[in-house]
């Protein structure tokens, strides 16, 4: 599995450090705002992730990923986890989905439609 973590926040490089224990795994790209991006770049040397973007698009579009960690804030899961399945990555999502039944129904809606694993 390839994957590209989209977030710098705590939840990162605990989720950084399962990953790169274990076999597999490969994170690929991560994705931080702009104003994060001096700590994205330090994750990405930390834990050996080779691109860091700002643009989360340009991120799905250019990266060898099939997978999507998100690792944001709850409000914004529902965005970015439909924007990775509609580049058609595969989505692992941090607790809770999202802040909505509905949005959740969509994305599973969604990822179904497109043969993706969307995960909690």
């Amino acid at each position: 599995m390839k994957v590209a973590m989209l977030g710098t926040g705590a939840i990162a490089p605990v989720a950084l450090a399962a990953m790169n224990a274990a076999v597999g795994i490969s994170v690929e790209a991560l994705w931080c705002r702009q104003h994060s991006r001096q700590r994205g770049e330090t994750l990405a040397r930390d834990y050996g992730i080779p691109r860091v973007y700002t643009d989360c698009r340009a991120l799905f579009r250019e990266a060898d990923v099939d997978t999507a960690y998100i690792a944001l804030v709850n409000p914004v899961h529902f965005a970015y986890a439909r924007e990775a399945l509609l580049a058609g990555k595969n989505v692992i999502l941090e607790k809770p989905f999202c802040t909505r039944w509905a949005q959740t129904r969509e994305l599973a809606d969604l990822a179904r439609g497109k043969g993706l694993f969307l995960v909690l």
